[in-house]
This record gives C-alpha cells, structure tokens and sequence, in this order.
C-alpha cells in the first residue's frame, strides 16, 4: 500500500441517487466511484444476504465502504459468514477490511483510502474509524513499519513480498496503527488469485471471543475481553471497506448469511425463596414456586412482551419486577414489559402455585425471536420431619411435609421438657449415637426423619477405691447425673480368695458402711472403699434321690460368698414325676442368688400330681405302696412352700416343709391337736394334719408376763367376788329356810286350836 498526498480534485464521476438507493438482492452494487484516495465514499444500505457488493473496481485510487444499518449488541451472539473476491492480481492491491466500530459518525465512518484500506489513517492530515476493529485482507506488502509492522519478521517479509501472498489480520485501527494480530499468510495460497473465499465470523458473548475462519486457512480466535476500552460501548456498526492505490484489482463482498441477536431470555426457578436457583424442580400439591427471568434485548424495544406456558396443573398467582414495570395479561399468558434499552438486563419474577398433581414436564417462555431454556418440572415425594422428647414431654410440631433434598430449618425445644434435665440438642437416634444437629441448623430431607431430644443432668462423680492389691485397677470414676438412685451391687467386683462385702466411705472400714444391696442416692461427689473378706473354698453336693438322676457330675467347687454359675440338670425317673428344684434344710433355694458358705449338700425336690414328694423318697414304693397325705398347717404366725407332702404308709417325715417364722415368733414345733410329735420318729399310718406352733421372742415374753399378771390380779379379783357370792348364797338358803320353818309351825297352831 502507498501513502499519497492529499489534492483537491473535482470529483470526476458520482454516482447516481437511484443507483445509491438499490437494494435489490442478488444485485452487484458499486461502491467504488472515488478515483482519489484522498475522497472517500460509503454506500449505506443494508447488507442483505444474497447481495454482492464491489469495493473498488480494478482503477487506481478508489476507496469503498458499506455498513449495516443496525447494530450489533455485544452482549449478545452473533454470526455471519459472507464471500471475499480480492481480484486476480496477486501483486494487486490494496485490499479490504470486515470492520466493527463504535465511531461517532455512525455509518459515515471512514478512513484514509490506498494502504489504509479505507479504516486506517495514512497522513497527518488523514482519519481513521475510531472505536473499531478491523479484520484485513491486505493484498499488497507495503513494507512499512507503520501498517505492516505486525508482519516485519524478515522471514514473513520475504515471504509476504516474494510470493505476493498478501496476509490476514486483526488490527485496531488509529492514527499510527503498529501491531498485528493472527496474523496468517501462505506461500501457496495467494489472496489475490481470483478465487472467491467464504469466510465465517462468529461472536461468543460469554467468552467475549471473535471467532473466524476463512477458506483455505485454519480458525482464528481473538479475545476481547477488554472491548468496552476498544468500541467504548456495547453497541457496534458493521460492515466493509476496501481501496486501491496504484496497485489495483477488483474487489467484492456478497454476503452469505446476515448476522441476526435474539433476545436472551434464561430461566431459573426456586422453591425456597429464591436461596437457590435451578433450572430443574420436584413439585407436589401445595408448593409454590418462583421462576426467574433474565431479560436482555439486542435492540431498544417500548413495549417487550414475554410469552408464557401453560400448564394445566399449575396456577400463575403473580408478575412483578424490581427493575421495569409488569403488566399480566388477563389470560395470564403473557406479560408486557416497559421500554427495554438494548443490552440492558432486567429480570421478571413468577409466581406459581401447584394446585393438583404434577405430572413430568417442562416451562419454556418466549421473547420476539428469543425462546428461553426448558425448566424441567416433575412429581417427587413429600417427606415428614418429626420431633420425639425421648422421654419428654411438648415436643414441637412440624406440620409441613417437604420434596427430596430440601433444607429445613430445625426447631428449637420450645415448651419441651423432661424433669430436670437440660434439653442439648436433637439427634437422628435416641441414644444419640447417630447425627446431631442444633436448632436452627439445616437437615436435607431425603426420607422420613426423626428427630430426638437429647437431654443431660448436672452430674457428680462417683470414686470408688478398689483397696485390694489384686484388683487391675486401683481406682474408677464414674460421672453420674445428680439425685441419680444406683444400687451398689451393680459394681461388684470379683478376686480370687476374695469377697467384696461391703463399701466404706473410710478406707480402713470406719465411715459410713454401705452393704451391696443398699441404693445410694448420688447428691455430691462420693468417694467409697471396697471392704473384703478372705474366702476359702467350699463344695457344693447335689443328690437327685431316687426320682430323678444327673445328667452331669454331681459335685461343684466355687468360693465361699459366691453363687453357683452351673447348675445341673436332673432327669425324672418317671413322666408322672416332676423335678420342682434344689432344697437345702428342706427350704427350696434360688440357686441364682444364693451365695453359699459352707460346704453343702443339695436335695432334689419333686412332685407328682400338685403334691410334694419325700426327699429320697423310692420311686417303686411310689407304684406299689398307697401313699398317705400329710398336710401340714404353718398356721398364721409362719410361712411354708408346701402344704401337703405324699408318704407311704408307716414311712417317717424325711421331708417336711421349711417354716419362715413372722417377726416376733419362733417356730417350735408340729403338734397334733395340742400333742407335740417327733418328726425324726414319727411314722406315717393315716392322714393326719400337723399344726404348727410357735413361740413368741423376748418382746413378747415381756408382754406375756404383763399379761400374766394382769391375769393373776384377774384371778384374785374372781375369787373375792365368787366368796361374796357364796356367802349371798348361804345366807339367802338360810333365810328360805327359817321362812318355810315358821311356816309349817304356824299351820300346826291353827290345826290344833
């Protein structure tokens, strides 16, 4: 390309209105009427797809341009693709530019024509398209560093120059426009031999990337990412230019395909007030939901209007928007909008309500050209999320039911309480060994849920010295809730050729003495010592007798103070008979608890038809003798197990029940009538009923002599009265007498007279 002066020339030739004006697609339309470089004319019209238009014709000097009549919105996408034809020249020039530009003249922006290629400035006195971006196909290697510098390596120079190749670039046109950039050429692939190439260009508004490819040499990508500080705005004119210098050919652009901005129109919803946004929603009867529109136009419109879905299942309650007015069409299918600018964002919120069950489907909304994104609706569980006092009492309520994966806010304790403990938060299990969560905290509800209360006590701690050198430990605490009931028992403790008797709160056993069956309320901290006593060992005898027999070894050895951890099976001689247990003394013994002493024998007791069968007793007596009863009668003053045992005849009392006497008394014996009997001599001839009879203790002895006593002062005051009595008596018999005496003496007297 070739800078030239500047020189006032009476334009030639110019262009006739009506030819300025056509529009006609598939036309060839002239824009290349200026034959100095130093006049510049622009053809204005749109560019229509289908319409080719020459640049410059293959003269000297002329310079073209054509620009759209709408702009293009960088907020938006775009695409357009159209067909260069730079002459077949390959030392022709100078070449044309695709043009973006924000200059204040609008579509009468041009630039200096020749080496400029109608957007760049060549002299001092010259202009350029401000605010711009330019994509040239230069045809000619001027070799100057002012237009060309971004092609100055020597290598590229020469093959530039060499083989007249001509190069592709993005340059930003200004006064002294220097750097190049994607720059590409190729030795083989001349711009200038007469072929006609498409080229494709393409606008990604989210990356801010001009995306381009033309025939016959590989995509390019610029990134923009700062071009507000290149077109100052969002709003751009495009179209072309092209020159000639002395260097000439003819070039063209038709254009392919029109670049075309939809409005942008993205739609998100919400169940939950708007905390979080997606494009996907699970709905059931009762919910509510927002969608969320974001709007933004490509160009200035009064009065947008968004179309809106049906659905039958759903009910649209309301429009509204922070940053525009709504207006909801009476169908409430659409809703109109206020004057929109271009590239400004508004957003419009929708609200709906779910007023009958929910099938799958989707919302999409519309706007002029543009269709926003599918919201994905569909059917999904309710969850219940309950709350359990665990032993309380008032547990909130939660009366909603919520979709999979919703957070809910947990509720504090409220009104619930549990006695006097503390309330310290919820838990997904009752024994608090799943997840804790605190009230206010979030729960995502993926199933039916409960939560329980989780309580604590004020605690005080329990230190119990073990105070035996065998014991593994020498000491254990234990942190127990305050006014807690423990029983002793529960932390007993077993050593060899010891038994732990008691507790002390004195180490040397002179405190406070508590036995293992004793409850200790726990108020303060407590500190006890385990008391011992030595302990030998001691056999344990079991004999069957002769109803039964031991399925193992008869014979056991444990430590005194111990209970039994085996206990034999017996099997009956005879189904008729029937084991009832273990009987030491003839008292049947819990052998789960009784703690043994001394070496012992057990009996086995049995029964056979409800009665009690003598310890040792011969099963063949049993099927060949008559058996006796003998009922024994503990009468009101004891307690026995059994009352009636079963004997043969003229066989002695080897078993008898134990008799617990009542407090105060002490059994001394089984009597008949009032006759003692001896129970080791007696024999069994007849049914018969012992009674038992008893003693009264020192208590009673004391009671009794009173009542002695009583009873002799008793006696004396009897026998006075029976004397006067008996004297009454006497005196009266003699007084009857002495009457009938003179009675008869007196019938004498009168027989006589």
């Amino acid at each position: 390309m070739r800078n030239y002066e500047c020189k006032t020339k009476k334009i030639l030739l110019i262009l006739s209105i009506s030819c300025a004006l056509l529009i006609l697609n598939g036309a060839t339309i002239h824009a290349d009427i200026g034959r100095n470089s130093r006049t510049n004319y622009s053809f204005f019209r749109s560019l229509n797809a289908g319409n080719t238009v020459t640049l410059t014709s293959n003269t000297a000097s002329q310079t073209g341009a054509i620009f759209a009549s709408e702009t293009l919105n960088l907020n938006f996408d775009f695409d357009l693709s159209f067909a260069v034809n730079l002459g077949n020249q390959p030392d022709g020039g100078e070449g044309i530019a695709f043009i973006l530009h924000n200059d204040r003249r609008g579509r009468n922006a041009t630039g200096d024509g020749g080496e400029c290629l109608g957007v760049y400035q060549c002299s001092s006195t010259g202009t350029f398209i401000e605010n711009s971006l330019a994509l040239e196909f230069d045809t000619h290697y001027n070799n100057t560093d002012i237009h060309d510098f971004g092609v100055s390596d020597i290598s590229v120079n020469n093959t530039v120059n060499s083989s007249k190749t001509g190069h592709i670039a993005i340059t930003i046109p200004s006064k002294k426009t220097t750097n190049h950039y994607n720059v590409q050429f190729s030795p083989t692939n001349i711009l200038a031999d007469g072929k006609t190439r498409t080229v494709n260009v393409r606008w990604n508004a989210q990356t801010k990337q001009l995306i381009y490819t033309v025939e016959g040499f590989g995509q390019q990508i610029h990134s923009l990412s700062d071009y507000q500080s290149i077109f100052n705005g969002d709003n751009v004119y495009w179209g072309f230019s092209g020159a000639t210098s002395s260097k000439t050919n003819t070039q063209s652009v038709s254009m392919i395909k029109t670049p075309t901005q939809n409005p942008t129109l993205n739609a998100y919803t919400s169940a939950d007030n708007g905390a979080t946004w997606s494009q996907n929603l699970s709905l059931n009867p009762s919910n509510s939901f927002t969608v969320k529109l974001d709007v933004r136009l490509p160009q200035s419109d009064n009065n947008p209007v968004i179309t809106i879905p049906t659905h039958n299942a759903l009910e649209l309650l309301n429009a509204s928007s922070n940053d525009t007015s709504v207006s909801l069409s009476s169908n409430k299918q659409s809703v109109s909008l206020g004057p929109l600018s271009a590239g400004r964002l508004v957003t419009v919120l929708l609200t709906y309500r779910v007023k009958s069950s929910v099938n799958n489907g989707i919302l999409s909304y519309s706007l002029g050209s543009g269709t926003s994104n599918n919201i994905m609706i569909s059917a999904q569980d309710l969850y219940a999320l309950t709350y359990d006092a665990n032993g309380g009492s008032n547990q909130p309520i939660e009366p909603n039911q919520f979709v999979s994966g919703a957070l809910v806010s947990i509720k504090p304790p409220g009104q619930m309480t549990h006695g006097n403990l503390t309330f310290t938060g919820w838990n997904t299990r009752a024994d608090g060994s799943g997840t804790s969560y605190m009230p206010g905290a979030q729960i995502s509800l993926n199933t039916p849920t409960t939560l329980y209360a989780q309580w604590s006590a004020q605690t005080a701690k329990l230190t119990i010295y073990w105070n035996h050198p065998n014991s593994e430990t020498d000491v254990s605490t234990f942190n127990l809730n305050k006014a807690q009931t423990i029983t002793l028992q529960s932390f007993l403790q077993k050593l060899e050729g010891s038994t732990l008797t008691h507790f002390n709160t004195a180490k040397d056993g002179s405190g406070t003495e508590y036995r293992l069956s004793d409850q200790l309320r726990i108020i303060q901290d407590t500190t006890l010592y385990a008391q011992w006593t030595q302990r030998h060992l001691i056999t344990i005898t079991f004999d069957p007798g002769m109803h039964g027999k031991l399925a193992s070894l008869p014979t056991y050895e444990l430590y005194s103070g111990e209970t039994l951890t085996q206990i034999p099976n017996v099997d009956v001689i005879d189904e008729s008979v029937v084991f009832k247990g273990w009987a030491y003394e003839d008292r049947l013994l819990d052998l789960n608890t009784y703690q043994f002493t001394q070496d012992t024998t057990l009996n086995a007791v049995y029964t056979i038809g409800g009665l009690s069968l003598s310890v040792g007793e011969s099963h063949a007596n049993l099927l060949t003798n008559q058996l006796i009863s003998v009922t024994f009668d503990c009468g009101e003053h004891g307690t026995i197990e059994y009352e009636t045992f079963l004997y043969p005849k003229d066989h002695l009392l080897t078993s008898r029940p134990y008799v617990t006497p009542h407090e105060g008394y002490a059994f001394i014996g089984w009597f008949i009538d009032d006759t003692p009997i001896d129970v080791e001599t007696y024999r069994v001839q007849e049914p018969i009923v012992l009674v038992a009879k008893y003693d009264t203790t020192s208590q009673n002895s004391d009671q009794s002599i009173n009542n002695d006593l009583i009873h002799i002062q008793n006696s004396q005051t009897t026998q006075q009265i029976a004397m006067k009595v008996l004297v009454i008596l006497v005196a009266a018999a003699l007084l009857i007498f002495a009457i009938r005496t003179d009675i008869l003496h007196s019938k004498k007297h009168k027989k006589g007279a």
